[in-house]
């Protein structure tokens, strides 16, 4: 609705000023300078020249080359604009660093601006208007703003604004900064600040509507988007690689729709969750979030409302992903504990773009995101809506792209005196099937079914026999224990990262781990590999891949510390008060590393966990009196201990006797 009353605007505005019958002044380097500038030949050879030739419902034209600006330009109103095009066309802030002005154009009402780039060469704007000044209605079109001191456009108070097509690119504060009235389009554009933390678009105190549809938003932070207290409507845009406190603020809005959105962050560099949609909603009438891709690290929507139980709040059909560590409740905050029940439909899964860390969002075939939008909505190829920005009816068809999955990322490998535990990340992709593990002794070797080691499940638990000692049962997250027998095993802590340990690798020689991801499709992943070394370097670890969160291979050997996490036995036993456990942590991993001890009954469930926090490399000592978590005394009987350090199940002591 919104659009189509600013195409009449524009209509009505042709037609009058084909009735004043308006002229065309042109702009050229190569004009003779006579006036009124109407013809090539005798265009003006700059911008204030023809500007002051011309009258409301002119054009004036200008030429290829670059225009520089003496002083800022008061333009007529019902004017238009034009260059010939954005990359042609050049108007720049004055050449001579003496003139440099704030301003390059204050524009009167209903100015059409289009194929141009503007560039500030030191200007704080391109286009400004007071809010003091009367209502106006601005086109933008098919323009490049580069290189502003403060703000590309600065309008407050205004009857329709309309920015399309253009291309923005460093600016110092607000790309666009349109205040109070107005109804505002801002429709395919590209916002480009990829390295640096300014803002995109402020639209404080803004009573009007806001439209934002199939944007470009590359970069930015702290605030993106802010204000508006009338009718927002964001769809179809896409968001990479930005860094902010808060993407979009919306305060005191009355119908909010966020739909059709594709975002992905590859920042976070303020040690918080990523606050993508903050929600100032206490004069909300309606609100749907909907088909909205939140990837990356943490994303979260937030709501600083009350909110309890309102019906016209509705979180339905989004994928939300995070790339870091992230609980599902987490995505989503609400104030004092508050309930939101209209959430539902939602994915909490990869939505695997296909090349997210360099701005390609579209999705991979496989995705859990495509047909699993809202039902009611279309895809333009008739299907059911796909989540994220290329879905819905103004989405776009493409063909899904039967990628293999990604290479197995940091993986790394440590030895000591008996076994190799392997440590990677896990692949994330909802088509993924297996992994394959390879085990040369010669540096590319061929990957064959010769130097296959071994099969494994997403979990990294073996799926076909081998020489390994098969395990007796995992719990339900997937870590290992068994109380009676103790084999030792890996137990993942962290869901991430998968541990593998190869009982009997070859001592002789060097060793190449090599790992391969397959999906469904048959289709394999890059190789991620890592070298261990023999015996005679135990205590070495080694890695591949970015960030080795190993130390350094004489650190293991410390005077004092051992090369392998050990348990000793609990002194005294049996016990009736009191028993100590020593224990021993070796240099693995960041230090000081996670350690996590937890005491078990005979039926191998939880009573008690007696250390979880980081330690130094060396010997420990830790004293339990027979209590629960509760600090209830139990019953007597035989209980285990278990020691894990960094993620990785070291050891399991005896059998404890506790004896009332």
């Amino acid at each position: 609705m919104i659009l189509k009353r600013i195409q009449t605007v524009v209509i009505l505005w042709a037609a009058a000023s084909a009735c004043l019958l308006a002229a065309t002044r042109y702009v050229s380097h190569s004009g003779s300078n006579a006036f009124p500038y109407t013809t090539w030949e005798t265009a003006a050879n700059t911008i204030e020249a023809a500007n002051l030739a011309t009258l409301p419902g002119d054009t004036m034209l200008i030429d290829t080359g670059s225009f520089y600006l003496s002083a800022p330009v008061y333009t007529q109103p019902k004017i238009t604009m034009r260059g010939k095009g954005m990359d042609s066309t050049r108007v720049l802030g004055s050449e001579a660093p003496e003139l440099l002005h704030s301003v390059m154009f204050l524009p009167e009402d209903s100015n059409l601006i289009e194929d141009l780039h503007f560039v500030g060469s030191g200007s704080h704007y391109a286009f400004i208007k007071s809010a003091t000044d009367p209502d106006r209605s601005l086109f933008f079109t098919s323009c490049r703003f580069s290189d502003f001191a403060s703000s590309t456009l600065a309008c407050g108070n205004n009857r329709h604004v309309a920015v399309i097509n253009c291309i923005f690119e460093t600016w110092n504060d607000f790309a666009l900064f349109l205040t109070d009235r107005g109804d505002y389009v801002i429709e395919n554009n590209t916002f480009y600040m990829p390295d640096a933390i300014n803002e995109f678009a402020n639209f404080i105190g803004n009573t009007g509507s806001i439209v934002l549809h199939k944007n470009v938003f590359v970069g930015g932070g702290w605030t993106g988007i802010q204000g508006g207290s009338g009718r927002i409507d964001v769809r179809n845009n896409l968001f990479y690689r930005n860094r902010w406190l808060e993407l979009v603020q919306i305060t005191a809005a009355s119908d909010v729709v966020f739909a059709q959105n594709s975002f992905f962050l590859t920042h976070n560099d303020f040690g918080r969750a990523n606050d993508i949609l903050v929600l100032y909603l206490d004069e909300l009438d309606t609100c749907l979030i909907y088909n909205n891709v939140f990837a990356g690290y943490q994303p979260r929507l937030v709501f600083n409302a009350s909110v309890t139980n309102d019906p016209m709040i509705k979180i339905t059909y989004n994928c939300f992903y995070a790339v870091a560590p992230f609980g599902q409740e987490e995505h989503i905050w609400v104030p004092n504990n508050q309930r939101l029940d209209s959430l539902h439909s939602n994915v909490f899964a990869d939505p695997m773009f296909v090349d997210p860390w360099n701005g390609d969002l579209r999705l991979q075939k496989g995705s859990p995101c495509i047909d699993a939008g809202a039902p009611w909505i279309l895809d333009v190829d008739g299907t059911r809506s796909d989540i994220g920005a290329f879905g819905g009816p103004d989405g776009e068809f493409y063909i899904y792209q039967d990628l293999p999955p990604k290479a197995p990322a940091s993986m790394m490998a440590w030895r000591d005196s008996n076994r190799v535990i392997l440590s990677w990340e896990r692949n994330s992709e909802s088509d993924f099937l297996h992994y394959v593990l390879f085990r040369t002794t010669e540096p590319g070797a061929p990957l064959d079914s010769q130097h296959v080691l071994t099969y494994l499940d997403p979990l990294g638990r073996p799926i076909r026999t081998d020489n390994h000692k098969e395990p007796l049962g995992f719990d339900d997250d997937g870590k290992y224990f068994d109380p009676e027998r103790y084999i030792p095993m890996y137990a993942v802590k962290d869901l991430r990262r998968v541990y593998y340990v190869d009982w009997y690798p070859i001592d002789t020689l060097p060793s190449y781990y090599t790992l391969v991801a397959v999906d469904s499709s048959g289709l394999v992943s890059a190789a991620s590999t890592v070298q261990v070394s023999p015996p005679q370097a135990v205590g070495h670890p080694v890695s591949s891949g970015v960030g080795n969160p190993f130390p350094t291979p004489d650190s293991c050997c410390q005077e004092g510390i051992h090369d392998s996490a050990s348990l000793e036995p609990n002194y005294p036993n049996p016990f009736n008060a009191t028993t100590a456990l020593v224990y021993n942590l070796p240099s693995i991993g960041a230090q000081p590393a996670p350690v996590h001890i937890e005491v078990f009954n005979i039926l191998g469930q939880r009573v008690k966990t007696l250390v979880d926090t980081r330690q130094l490399p060396g010997r420990h000592t830790i004293y339990w009196d027979g209590t629960n978590e509760q600090g209830e005394l139990l019953s007597s009987g035989v209980y285990f201990c278990r020691l894990e350090v960094s993620g990785i199940e070291f050891v399991k002591s005896g059998k404890m006797i506790l004896m009332k």
